[in-house]
């Protein structure tokens, strides 16, 4: 009988071993899986950044050219009308009437 006695302690210290074993994997487990939740949601983060500063930078790039082709636009017609003016000798009336119908027609308002 003495003989079963240790073989007894010994299938519960295996079973007890496998018992924290199993605990240990669970627990690693839901570890990883809490990393990997983390993980996602920083990802997400980052990218919703991202796509919110280049959201910014295309406005800043499309207000920067709108106001660059208006600029260049207002010099373009100032020079139209010195090289309308300078070329077509008219009285005053006349070409406040002419620079206006320029203006109107190139902006599109005509």
């Amino acid at each position: 009988m003495a003989s079963e006695v240790p073989m007894t302690d010994v299938m519960r210290m295996v079973l007890e071993a496998e018992e924290q074993s199993k605990h240990l994997l669970e627990n690693a487990e839901a570890e990883a899986w809490k990393i990997g939740e983390e993980a996602r949601r920083q990802a997400h983060d980052s990218v919703r950044k991202l796509q919110h500063e280049t959201a910014q930078q295309a406005h800043t790039i499309v207000e920067t050219a709108r106001h660059e082709a208006n600029e260049e636009r207002k010099q373009q017609l100032e020079q139209a009308a010195r090289e309308v003016e300078s070329t077509v000798r008219l009285d005053d009336a006349a070409k406040q009437s002419l620079t206006e119908a320029l203006i109107r027609c190139v902006s599109g308002t005509a």
